[in-house]
């Protein structure tokens, strides 16, 4: 991986001023969004000090302590389930979230505007490790990494680990909320 393509899973986010760039501790590079967090062997040009980095080491120790047998081709063991597309909520104007009549007690309404990830379908196909599910829009740049693979979550409340050919990801699952 370069260091180009590990940008791509930095954070874009303004108020994220601490993810918006690769950086490098100890014999490893990293880059996260907060949803993802990819780490690869070294890379020249991953900047040494990031302003409080996360700590990316935490994360190269789960990973590396993990049972390599347990790992599974993505594309085999991946079944897919319809979800309510995240990216479509936005917060309900009448109770701030906190649950009124107007959104049904759900605090959230989906919104007019359009949508990119979803494409207007507001769902969209997850990918299933396990118990947990993950959102194709952010792996999307992870599935076309050589060889890649994870081991089955049975936890939908902590990261899925993945690795690939030069490197590991762990990403947070999503919280599939009830229709209703």
């Amino acid at each position: 991986m370069t260091l180009c393509e590990l940008r791509l899973f930095c954070s874009n986010d303004p108020w994220r001023y601490n993810i918006q760039l690769p950086w490098t501790e100890g014999h490893w590079s990293f880059a996260t969004d907060a949803k993802i967090i990819v780490i690869v062997p070294k890379l020249a040009g991953a900047i040494v000090t990031n302003v409080n980095p996360p700590n990316g080491m935490e994360f190269i120790d789960r990973i590396l302590s993990q049972n390599f047998a347990s790992y599974v081709p993505f594309g085999k063991a991946i079944t897919g389930a319809n979800i309510r597309c995240e990216f479509c909520r936005v917060t309900c104007p009448e109770c701030k979230g906190y649950g009124c009549v107007d959104c049904s007690g759900n605090g959230w309404k989906t919104s007019n505007e359009p949508c990119d990830v979803c494409r207007n379908k507001r769902e969209i196909l997850s990918y299933k490790c396990g118990a947990a599910h993950i959102n194709p829009y952010v792996i999307r740049h992870l599935v076309s990494q050589p060889n890649l693979q994870f081991i089955p979550n049975d936890n939908n409340n902590i990261p899925t680990t993945f690795r690939f050919c030069g490197g590991y990801a762990a990403v947070m699952p999503i919280k599939v909320r009830d229709e209703s």
